[in-house]
């Protein structure tokens, strides 16, 4: 799996710098994006941070506020992983205000999930309980059932 994710992170490279010898910025705002997604999931913050932070600025001068908002829920996801949960909050919550003014119900739903597994790691186990609850109906209302079922065994472990 690692070397997928490697052969991965070079073919975005690589189309990358063809957005760029094109001047196709929004193109490669989406690799500069993905390309961070997969690294931060891979654990390595470090190179993905830039990347995201990179990505939503071309996003916000190219008027794309939801890709600049998902680029935001990563980075969310980032600061989780360093341990950095008020700043995770303060980026999540301006992350779901856009997913909430553009009606995206699945940048919500995993806004509420990622909001919840920071309560859980700062011990507020009733408030997560409910954050939890709330993405897990989003979840199903969008028909993303997994994800629901993923929400409902946290909430099992929680109870």
């Amino acid at each position: 799996m690692k070397k997928k994710y490697q052969e991965a992170s070079s073919i975005l490279q690589e189309a990358t710098d063809i957005f760029g010898s094109i001047r196709d910025k929004s193109g490669g705002a989406q690799c500069l994006q993905s390309h961070g997604d997969i690294l931060w999931m891979q654990g390595n913050t470090l190179e993905a941070e830039p990347l995201l932070r990179e990505a939503r600025s071309i996003f916000i001068k190219l008027g794309s506020e939801l890709s600049a908002a998902w680029c935001l829920q990563s980075l969310a996801n980032i600061l989780v992983i360093q341990s950095k949960h008020d700043e995770a909050r303060t980026v999540l919550n301006e992350a779901t205000s856009v997913f909430a003014v553009f009606g995206d119900q699945l940048g919500i739903a995993h806004s509420l999930k990622l909001l919840g597994d920071i309560q859980m790691k700062v011990g507020d186990r009733d408030e997560a309980s409910l954050s939890i609850e709330k993405a897990r109906g989003t979840f199903i209302s969008i028909g993303r059932h997994v994800a629901a079922d993923q929400c409902l065994q946290v909430l099992e472990e929680i109870r």
